[in-house]
């Protein structure tokens, strides 16, 4: 399969990444910027596109990717994280709850279908070009998704990368976002709910046992929370 200049062959055979980079020769600069569909997808895509919208697109880079796949999981949505030049990077989702780092969204109001649970993993990141995009979902994330999802790329240790068609790069995103009352948090051994915000820049916790981060709520007929530990931590020793 060819993509705008990329050729893209699958497998593990470290010998081949040679021909997954792009090719240049394979169209020139002037063909390619002047293809009606790479044209609208930078000129009127892109730029209405930002943190939390929801996209359809192709998942996979090359033909054998696409056989693999099968019938039917080939395409799907993905959310909008950031953007690499003229292609966007998006976050990977699935009704499927067991996929590696997934957690549910759109839990009250529906992204997709009322019969289904919607799942999202930033572990499965990759970028999408005006040949892989298919089309805008009419909804986006919620306000608390968003911040939800901005707090899991900045507030935890875990570096994340994504897939430039079979080039691995470092996710570099940087929001102003921070802790509030009512997260539950991890000091690295034990989850807590953040109850308070104290003076001097640190937050008052409660252990919480039984907690599934998978959901955005805590389900109280599982979930024990230990009030007669209640103490007070540094900010920074949270994520």
């Amino acid at each position: 399969m060819l993509k705008y200049g990329i050729v893209a062959l699958g497998g593990t055979n470290m010998g081949l990444l040679a021909l997954i980079h792009k090719k240049k020769e394979c169209f020139s600069e002037d063909t390619i910027k002047n293809d009606p569909k790479y044209r609208n997808f930078i000129d009127n895509i892109i730029p209405t596109l930002r943190f939390g919208d929801i996209i359809y697109a192709e998942r996979f880079n090359n033909d054998m990717q696409k056989e693999w796949m099968g019938e039917g999981h080939t395409t799907g949505p993905f959310i909008v994280i950031s953007f690499d030049g003229d292609k966007v990077v998006g976050a990977y989702c699935t009704s499927n709850p067991n996929v590696k780092g997934g957690f549910e969204i759109g839990e009250y109001y529906y992204l997709f279908n009322r019969d289904k649970s919607t799942y999202a993993t930033l572990l499965k990141l990759k970028t999408i070009d005006a040949e892989a995009f298919i089309s805008k979902h009419e909804k986006g994330l919620s306000l608390t998704d968003i911040n939800r999802l901005k707090k899991k790329i900045c507030l935890t240790k875990t570096k994340y990368k994504y897939d430039d068609f079979c080039l691995e790069k470092d996710l570099d995103v940087d929001f102003n976002i921070e802790f509030e009352i009512g997260d539950v948090v991890s000091d690295g051994k034990n989850n807590y709910i953040i109850v308070e915000e104290t003076e001097d820049n640190k937050y008052v916790i409660i252990p919480i046992n039984n907690y599934d981060y998978c959901y955005s709520f805590i389900d109280f007929s599982i979930a024990k929370i230990e009030y007669s530990s209640i103490k007070e931590i540094e900010k920074n020793n949270l994520i």
